[in-house]
């Protein structure tokens, strides 16, 4: 009896040709094997193999992403996004600094809110003498106005002083405050309330009568800047030179408008010209 196998060729593959050649042995032993799988040779050191579609066994070797360098060297920094994607290091800032945006990247920098800067906007003051309104401009981007009046007079019959702010003439001002009105040896004669609701200026002080009477005194906006309600306060006296009129005067309120203060002018109600005394308008952002 012949050999049954005698008419097949059986060959078993090598070792080598396990490794170079193994769809197409295991196919000529007997077992076609899926040659997709010749996508896992190949490939370098440090390669490693991703999917190159979503077919089924579609692989591709390719270089490993390494992912973000790391730029931090430090406790306490941080990474950010510089030019689009590229991270970068931001350095730890300092004891009681805040994080904030400075050129649309983070910076570190001391916290505002903190102690007012004030700088004298009108060097020197500007003298009040020659007109019943006495105006200081060019106020910009400032929080908080405060104005000082030292010596104001009209040298004869005289009586309040208000101010404005930005020319505005309209019912905006509302204050209240008391005041003491005295004759000789500033001894009070009497007491009231002056102001009231949407005033047209905002009255903050008044002098004797008598021309030897001066006014001296301060107000203060808060928030001139904003576009919300500016808060105010004042405080003025005369000096005790006889006659009737001469206050000591302090109170508060607001002034309802929405404009920024760009200008502060100091009034005299009764149409008489100031003949003395200084306004000095200090600006703190």
């Amino acid at each position: 009896m012949s050999n049954p196998t005698s008419n097949f060729n059986w060959q078993m593959p090598t070792a080598t040709d396990l490794v170079t050649d193994l769809p197409a042995d295991f196919e000529v032993f007997g077992q076609a094997v899926d040659t997709s799988l010749a996508d896992l040779k190949g490939g370098t050191t440090g390669q490693v193999l991703k999917k190159n579609t979503d077919a089924d066994m579609d692989f591709v070797w390719a270089a490993d992403s390494a992912g973000m360098t790391n730029p931090m060297t430090t406790t306490g920094d941080t990474i950010y996004s510089s030019s689009g994607s590229t991270p970068a290091r931001l350095g730890i800032g300092s004891t009681g600094q805040v994080l904030t945006v400075a050129g649309g990247v983070p910076t570190w920098a001391t916290p505002g809110g903190g102690t007012k800067n004030f700088t004298l906007l009108n060097t020197g003051g500007t003298a009040l003498s020659g007109s019943t309104t006495v105006t200081v401009s060019g106020i910009s981007n400032a929080d908080v106005i405060f104005v000082y009046i030292s010596g104001a007079s009209s040298g004869t019959n005289a009586y309040n002083v208000s101010f404005r702010v930005n020319g505005l003439t309209t019912g905006i001002y509302n204050y209240q405050g008391p005041y003491i009105s005295a004759g000789s040896g500033y001894s009070a004669n009497n007491f009231g309330i002056r102001g009231g609701n949407s005033e047209v200026r905002c009255t903050i002080g008044e002098w004797s009568d008598n021309t030897g009477s001066t006014m001296s005194g301060w107000f203060r906006i808060t928030g001139a800047a904003t576009s919300g309600q500016k808060i105010i306060d004042f405080q003025t006296g005369a000096t005790a030179a006889g006659g009737s009129g001469q206050d000591l005067v302090w109170g508060g309120g607001y002034i309802d408008t929405s404009a920024a203060i760009t200008s502060i002018s100091l009034i005299q109600d009764d149409g008489i010209n100031f003949d003395a005394g200084t306004i000095r308008v200090f600006t703190s952002a």
